[in-house]
């Protein structure tokens, strides 16, 4: 057994002490912003999950507006890419929901109904910064409107 009669503060080497709790959690920009795919078509929301994480984004998938809301609480994601028309829960619905729990969340809504640019539009004159793409999405395309998005 050592015996270290120096005080408690002479012990401590300042350099090794760890870092305050608030730079240990900061943000840094190495990290991949989140995107939340939602999409009642599986198969077309695990695509574009799949397509987004090898561009070097994280993702998460949900199936349903309600499960999207769901899962958004534990993901906290940077940007919400959702199908307009679903049952249920639509994409507004859900994109209003999404917006309220993380105000810093781009909401980017996509369709191939002709209705919905119409439908997008009124919720933007009433305040919602929902951006809208038509299906089909084009990789490109679609790659770049989300860096575009996530630099704001």
């Amino acid at each position: 057994m050592i015996n270290d009669s120096r005080p408690i503060d002479s012990k401590l080497n300042l350099t090794s002490r760890s870092k305050p709790i608030f730079d240990r959690h900061k943000v840094t920009a190495e990290k991949p912003r989140k995107i939340l795919v939602v999409d009642d078509d599986t198969s077309g929301a695990d695509s574009l999950a799949f397509m987004l994480s090898n561009a070097g984004y994280e993702t998460s998938v949900a199936y349903s507006g309600t499960e999207a809301i769901e899962r958004a609480k534990e993901f906290k994601p940077d940007m919400l890419l959702c199908d307009v028309r679903m049952p249920g829960v639509d994409g507004v619905q859900t994109a209003i929901e999404i917006s309220k729990l993380f105000p810093l969340c781009q909401c980017l809504l996509f369709s191939g109904d002709v209705g919905s640019r119409t439908l997008i539009d009124d919720y933007r004159s009433n305040g919602h910064k929902f951006q809208y793409f038509e299906k089909p999405l084009r990789p490109q395309e679609l790659i770049s409107k989300l860096k575009s998005a996530l630099r704001r």
